[in-house]
């Protein structure tokens, strides 16, 4: 897959209302998780067709290994200043984010299906190190 059909097909997604499940909105942060999470940047929610079309990130596709059944797992780093903290993280039983992440993630869930959430540089690399996310491709 290349770096525009990936977008394409991220656009659509985000058209169709199904890219961003109600955990990772911030419009939903009232509503409180029992885990920690991340929610898209408010500014970049309802932007993220536009975002997709502009081409303005960088993509590296791994394979999860936590994940056999659905190992697709795109690290996207947005390029422009705008959205250089494109998430943040959110606490357990928080309605309040209070960490930055530098990324967001692309997975295609079995249940969830394809979503994104946010995610920092440092876990990214982390999980990469520990060998639950492999065979790192530039799109």
């Amino acid at each position: 897959m290349t770096k525009a059909e990936l977008a394409e097909m991220l656009g659509q997604a985000a058209k169709d209302g199904t890219l961003l499940t109600d955990k990772h909105d911030p419009s939903k942060l009232t509503t409180t998780h029992p885990k920690p999470r991340t929610v898209i940047a408010l500014e970049l929610a309802p932007k993220l067709p536009e975002f997709f079309a502009s081409l303005d990130f960088d993509v590296t596709y791994y394979q999860n290994t936590e994940y056999p059944k659905t190992p697709d797992y795109w690290e996207i780093t947005p390029t422009s200043t705008t959205f250089s903290v494109p998430a943040s993280g959110v606490p357990p039983h928080s309605p309040t984010p209070t960490s930055q992440c530098d990324r967001l993630i692309v997975v295609s869930g079995s249940n969830q299906g394809l979503h994104i959430f946010g995610e920092s540089s440092t876990v990214i690399e982390q999980k990469l190190h520990d060998g639950q996310l492999t065979n790192p491709q530039e799109l």
